[in-house]
């Protein structure tokens, strides 16, 4: 037997509350006249769910990542790269600078040595001791004007060799400098991934 109440949709909490008791007391009180009534089965749609092992797991997050590190490799390379062309382009140009002035300071000896030899021959003393002497002070002077201006720009250049060879050392280890980094990423990833 089904129960005979009549109700109206509960609108608050107390209402609720009354139609609850009421049903409740007519249970209490027509138990015995009370069917069981035919349930329905539940039609639950079933759900398979993968079981990733955290090597699985792990193996995903690198496949997620590895475009990124990837891209982030490439990109510090790249820079690398860059800087090492500016430094060899800067020795080139101090090279050519080196020569230049070179040249330039040799030039100006050269003139003072002919015009010196020049003056000696008017006076008809150039084959004297003092006209050798100082023509040979003059090319001496020469020679270490060049070994000054050479040593001066070698100076700079060693200095940027140096700075090349730290930075080809920086360009071959990238990998490595971003290995303990991308590591952690996809651990973090991977702990993402289980988690979800």
């Amino acid at each position: 037997m089904n129960a005979n109440i009549t109700y109206t949709k509960p609108i608050n909490k107390s209402e609720l509350i009354n139609l609850l008791k009421t049903i409740r007391d007519y249970y209490i009180h027509h138990k015995d006249e009370f069917v069981k009534p035919n349930l329905l089965p539940l039609e639950l749609y079933s759900r398979n769910m993968v079981i990733y092992s955290d090597e699985q797991l792990r193996e995903r997050a690198k496949i997620i990542l590895r475009a990124g590190q990837v891209t982030e490799i490439f990109n510090k390379k790249e820079e690398i790269s860059i800087l090492i062309e500016k430094k060899k382009d800067a020795v080139f140009t101090l090279n050519l600078k080196k020569e230049s002035a070179i040249e330039s300071s040799n030039n100006f000896y050269l003139e003072k040595y002919d015009k010196y030899l020049s003056e000696a021959r008017a006076r008809g003393t150039e084959f004297s001791e003092k006209t050798s002497n100082n023509l040979s002070l003059i090319l001496q002077e020469k020679q270490e004007k060049a070994l000054e201006i050479e040593g001066k720009y070698d100076e700079q250049i060693a200095l940027l060799n140096s700075e090349i060879d730290l930075l080809n050392e920086n360009y071959n280890s990238v990998s490595e400098y971003f290995l303990e980094k991308h590591n952690a990423e996809i651990e973090t990833k991977t702990f993402e991934l289980k988690e979800n």
